[in-house]
């Protein structure tokens, strides 16, 4: 039973996915914001599970990617849709997803889209054992997440007047569609062993991460989005010292 453990969490994924993008729809952000870190949970669980079990499985990691598509792929490009239809002034989604061709919604579907190559290239890229190239999908969707929940819940505030601009959604979408396939080596919060010796830096940014969230709530996830490529362009910097050839 032992081996099947992992992918029933991520088959759970994929399931809270479902729920996350219904819940984005039918604007219930206290909802879709948890369901949300749920969905982060258990992605981050299975493949704990998977290590802690030693159960290596050819279904897991196609069953991991296809759930990834539904709760990190569906999900911010629903996010930005809905971003871009409010900053038009459309309801989501009967109007925003009509035939006008000032409907610029459906332009969130491209994060969709990148998303799924994202994952793809992932599949098959041997040297993302240990750290990533390009944004991975669920902290692109942490990131939509927290800004959508913003405007939801701070609707005055300057962040959210930002986000009502349709030229900034725009150009966000494009950004975010670039990092999640660009060619940047980003640090992996993965763990194969718990030792504080090759892990240190992971625990810090996890420290940090949860510090933050704990005083800033969703309001942090952008700064630590940020923060986080920062980080990885130290860390790459200090690894090309030692090894140019990375």
């Amino acid at each position: 039973m032992s081996r099947h453990i992992p992918n029933v969490i991520t088959l759970l994924n994929l399931f809270v996915g479902i729920w996350v993008s219904v819940s984005v729809i039918n604007h219930d952000p206290t909802l879709a914001g948890w369901l949300l870190v749920l969905a982060l949970g258990l992605d981050f669980s299975d493949g704990m599970a998977a290590r802690l079990l030693h159960v290596v499985s050819p279904i897991g990691k196609e069953l991991d990617s296809l759930a990834d598509v539904i709760s990190f792929g569906l999900t911010p490009g629903i996010l930005m849709a809905d971003l871009i239809a409010s900053a038009q002034g459309m309801s989501f989604p009967a109007q925003a997803l009509s035939l006008s061709p000032f409907a610029w919604a459906w332009a969130g579907g491209v994060i969709t889209v990148f998303s799924a190559l994202r994952l793809a290239l992932f599949n098959l890229d041997e040297r993302q054992q240990e750290v990533f190239f390009g944004v991975p999908t669920p902290g692109n969707t942490a990131l939509m997440m927290s800004l959508w929940l913003i405007v939801q819940l701070h609707p005055g505030s300057a962040v959210a007047t930002l986000l009502q601009s349709l030229p900034f959604l725009l150009g966000l979408t494009a950004l975010l569609c670039w990092l999640l396939v660009a060619e940047i080596r980003l640090v992996a919060l993965k763990f194969k062993t718990f030792g504080w010796a090759e892990n240190w830096y992971r625990y810090a940014m996890i420290g940090i991460g949860l510090s933050s969230m704990a005083l800033f709530q969703y309001r942090a996830v952008p700064i630590l989005f940020v923060g986080y490529l920062i980080a990885s362009a130290v860390e790459r910097y200090f690894v090309r010292k030692k090894d140019p050839s990375v």
